[in-house]
């Protein structure tokens, strides 16, 4: 029972947490699309951003053993 509860909170709290992270990611991008002149400009940074992710993402998830 005690694993089942714990299995069950574990899924609320990723949910809650995931929720929250993309609300806060949404709102910093569009501050920052707000902040950012022109077309090229933002491809250039969104690009960046992508490659950044691609290669933290991985790193980040070793790291914590996911």
């Amino acid at each position: 029972m005690a694993n089942l509860f714990a299995d069950v909170l574990i899924v609320i709290i990723r949910v809650v947490i995931w929720r929250w992270a993309s609300v806060l990611v949404i709102k910093l991008l569009t501050w920052l699309d707000t902040k950012i002149p022109g077309r090229r400009m933002k491809f250039a940074i969104g690009g960046a951003l992508g490659l950044a992710a691609f290669i933290l993402l991985p790193v980040l998830a070793g790291l914590f053993g996911l």
